[in-house]
């Protein structure tokens, strides 16, 4: 009987294993989904980021080229 109540606490100790992994397996899908969303998001501001800084330099450009015209040699 003994025994029995050993192999008995094993497969349950093995469903609880089997629970947590499967609970661990879907944690780790949503980690991932949100990573890679995050990820997206970064690549977005990045990409708007580059772009303001080129239209900031054509700005001073555009103002430097107005201020050279003004501005009395």
């Amino acid at each position: 009987m003994a025994l029995q109540d050993e192999i008995n606490g094993l497969r349950r100790l093995m469903e609880s294993v089997n629970k947590l992994s499967a609970s661990n397996a879907a944690s780790i899908g949503k980690i991932m989904n949100e990573h890679q969303r995050q990820k997206e998001c970064h690549e977005a501001t990045k990409h708007v980021a580059e772009r303001a800084l080129q239209m900031c330099d054509v700005l001073t450009q555009r103002v430097t080229a107005l201020e050279a015209r003004i501005t009395p040699h």
